[in-house]
């Protein structure tokens, strides 16, 4: 595979899972009320940060080290 189709390819997902998220964020603050929707979105501050924090660089690590031989 080429780089150029690996960029595409990786513009394209990162694409997809944008409007994943706006979708979905759209989705839950129409069905879920205003104290279910608050109680998401304390989860979902608690998690971000968590996983920023426990990722840590593996998933750029692992790009650069397992395609080499």
């Amino acid at each position: 595979m080429r780089s150029a189709d690996k960029t595409i390819f990786l513009i394209i997902s990162r694409a997809v899972t944008s409007l994943t998220v706006l979708f979905s964020s759209i989705l839950c603050a129409r069905l879920l009320g205003k104290g279910e929707y608050g109680t998401f979105l304390q989860f979902i501050m608690i998690i971000q940060p968590l996983t920023l924090l426990l990722s840590f660089g593996l998933p750029v690590s692992l790009q650069y080290f397992l395609p080499k031989p």
